[in-house]
């Protein structure tokens, strides 16, 4: 992948030209559910170089990697390491170790491929470990 489609697709939405998104709909969280997104940023309110959202709902864990493709990735190495799992610090930690070796982040001004394989591991501990508590209440 080109430097150039990298940046398309992070800035190509679904949008047309002369088309305005005025509305997001989203399905409400099961009970016992929560949700979270964590990542790291240039500056206070830049661009992220890495990015992880995660839901955590009864026996299930879903996570996405943002920033290390030119589309978001599901972490479903880790959703399987995880599925059925106590979310707890320890199990979490041990589940991400070596999920950033799979990903082909770009390497780019803001950060190398190594870096940003790494901090998606911290950014989808953090993230599930944030749906986790949300979920508990």
């Amino acid at each position: 992948m080109s430097a150039d489609d990298f940046f398309l697709g992070v800035y190509l939405t679904a949008v047309g030209e002369g088309e305005l998104l005025t509305r997001v709909t989203l399905p409400a969280l099961a009970a016992g559910s929560g949700d979270a997104m964590e990542g790291v940023t240039l500056g206070v309110h830049g661009t992220y170089i890495v990015s992880a959202a995660a839901t955590v709902g009864p026996g299930s864990v879903r996570v996405a990697i943002g920033c290390v493709s030119g589309v978001p990735e599901r972490a479903t190495v880790l959703e399987e390491r995880l599925s059925g799992a106590e979310l707890t610090p320890e199990a979490v930690h041990a589940a991400v170790a070596g999920i950033g070796d799979a990903l082909d982040p770009p390497s780019d001004v803001h950060a190398p491929a190594d870096y940003r394989r790494r901090l998606a591991e911290v950014c989808c501990e953090r993230a599930v470990l944030a749906a986790a508590a949300q979920a508990k209440g």
